[in-house]
């Protein structure tokens, strides 16, 4: 029977690193969050699964179990996400966004969504609304060539790279909380497109919620599918960086983001390219001594 360091590997270190710190934030800053009973109990929940999961994989090993303990990490994104939204001003009660609107003027000279927008019909509107919602299916399929193709350990180094993006942002976004500009800049943004538009922003208005804006998740996440996905399979990038290039610009477009947000997101998403590919390359040398 194997030790837990031995059962753990790096993308659950880090993700039951971070259940874990939810956990102590939830109870030390309980006045700044509702029901923060609730939200440890979830996060302790969610550290447990983890660790179990492991166990019962590696020392009873199963074919399912092998897949669940693969893909967990990725088909939980959503809901990880939602969960960090507990979080926002859970430690910090300021938010980035009139700083982070001046530095965009400043750098291109004028609002990025009032440039966006002068370009903007029925058809380029929900281009970009369905654009930005290709984020999670990017993932998954970024995710699904390479474990189709028994690549897993380009696999791995992929799925570390997008975890500990994401998570990272969401750390990021109780340290620097930033609303996005359409909870401050633009509040009466109407995006004129068709149905398509109106479904789509009846959606997102349903599941988003106001903050983790800084630095930018699509940014950082994105940026690491392209880069590992060139890597690993060439001709497979295209329609990635293609993708990627749309999606980046809806956030734009739709006041999802501020363009210094995604400049973060770059800077955040290469720091943890070059963290994943070290950190799973040690991981395999000492797993195989």
């Amino acid at each position: 029977m194997k030790s837990l360091a031995k059962i753990l590997r790096p993308v659950d270190i880090f993700i039951a690193g971070y259940e874990l710190l939810m956990v102590l934030i939830s109870v030390v800053f309980n006045g700044n969050i509702s029901h923060y009973q609730e939200v440890a109990l979830r996060h302790g929940t969610a550290l447990t699964v983890v660790v179990v999961l492991r166990w019962l994989t590696v020392n009873r090993p199963r074919k399912y179990l092998t897949i669940i303990s693969d893909w967990y990490p990725i088909v939980t994104l959503p809901l990880t996400y939602r969960w960090a939204g507990d979080f926002v001003h859970a430690v910090f009660a300021w938010k980035l966004d009139l700083l982070l609107n001046r530095f965009d003027i400043w750098l291109i000279g004028e609002d990025p969504v009032r440039i966006l927008q002068r370009v903007a019909s029925v058809q380029f509107t929900d281009l970009m609304q369905l654009s930005y919602c290709s984020f999670f299916a990017m993932i998954f399929a970024s995710s699904f060539v390479l474990y189709h193709k028994k690549r897993f350990r380009e696999f791995d180094n992929l799925r570390l790279g997008i975890i500990t993006a994401l998570y990272g942002t969401y750390l990021w976004s109780m340290l620097l909380p930033a609303h996005s500009p359409r909870f401050e800049v633009w509040r009466h943004l109407k995006l004129n497109g068709g149905w398509l538009t109106h479904q789509i922003s009846a959606f997102i208005t349903s599941t988003a919620y106001c903050g983790g804006a800084f630095p930018s998740g699509h940014a950082a996440a994105t940026l690491i599918i392209c880069i590992f996905m060139a890597r690993y399979l060439k001709w497979w990038s295209l329609p990635f960086i293609i993708t990627t290039i749309l999606l980046l610009l809806s956030t734009l477009f739709g006041g999802y983001h501020y363009l210094a947000d995604i400049l973060a997101g770059f800077v955040h998403g290469a720091f943890w390219v070059c963290v994943t590919v070290y950190w799973n390359r040690r991981y395999r040398q000492t797993s195989n001594s």
